[in-house]
């Protein structure tokens, strides 16, 4: 059910990023070589990659919710969410080096997790999640972001943000990886809730909650090219043994 549910909110990403794109974005993205390059959508690595780096960037490029004058100066406020990697069944991926977020292109860190950040497995789910959270996925608390606490402003023209970064270990299982995440509601310290997948917004003219659109993206394993001979005379052993 868990991972179904995770399905649907991964369906309507896909379907949304088709659509013009305004509003404020959580984008996931895999590197395949430790951060020098990003891609995003449909990627494909070869089996005999043992780890990728993740990122999920933030982008707040429009919002109804205030006039063109204050989107130039809106900043986020506060969020909180979990990272997932569903397969289609459980494997052995972990995820590691949980970083801090910054600015993209890198410049300096402006905004800090306020949470110690660690992954756990549910089912044929790698969540990354606040330590010590043991509640269903989307049921609570997740990584924590706050940007008011220190009193920094980021204006909407460095508002191309990582918000989390990690390195998702590989155990080498051929098949997808489907990289997105959960927005998940609380209450502010503004006076006002936050809904599924919403972040709270600041700018001149007050606070505000702002809905979140995840494009996220798959991974594909896929096997080298020097195992696919093995592949075929495993195949064919089996259908001799079989006859």
């Amino acid at each position: 059910m868990l991972a179904r549910s995770i399905a649907v909110f991964t369906v309507a990403a896909v379907v949304s990023s088709a659509i013009a794109q305004t509003g404020s974005f959580a984008r996931w993205e895999v590197s395949l070589d430790n951060g020098t390059t990003w891609q995003t959508g449909s990627v494909s690595a070869l089996q005999s990659q043992t780890s990728v780096v993740v990122r999920m960037r933030w982008q707040n490029l429009l919002n109804g919710s205030v006039t063109p004058a204050e989107q130039w100066t809106s900043y986020l406020d506060a969020a909180t969410f979990e990272a997932y990697s569903t397969t289609s069944v459980a494997n052995g991926d972990t995820a590691t080096d949980f970083r801090r977020m910054g600015l993209v292109p890198p410049g300096n860190p402006q905004l800090a997790l306020t949470s110690v950040v660690t992954s756990r497995r549910v089912g044929n789910v790698l969540a990354i999640d606040r330590a010590a959270d043991f509640a269903p996925l989307g049921g609570n608390f997740g990584v924590f972001v706050q940007n008011y606490a220190g009193g920094v402003v980021v204006s909407s023209l460095d508002q191309d943000i990582a918000l989390l970064q990690y390195t998702l270990n590989l155990d080498g299982t051929a098949g997808d990886r489907f990289l997105s995440g959960l927005f998940i509601p609380f209450n502010t310290t503004r006076g006002f809730d936050l809904g599924l997948n919403q972040v709270s917004l600041g700018s001149d003219a007050g606070f505000f909650a702002a809905d979140i659109t995840h494009l996220p993206t798959i991974l594909t394993i896929i096997p080298t090219p020097a195992t696919l001979p093995l592949l075929a005379a495993g195949s064919l052993l089996v259908i001799r043994r079989r006859r």
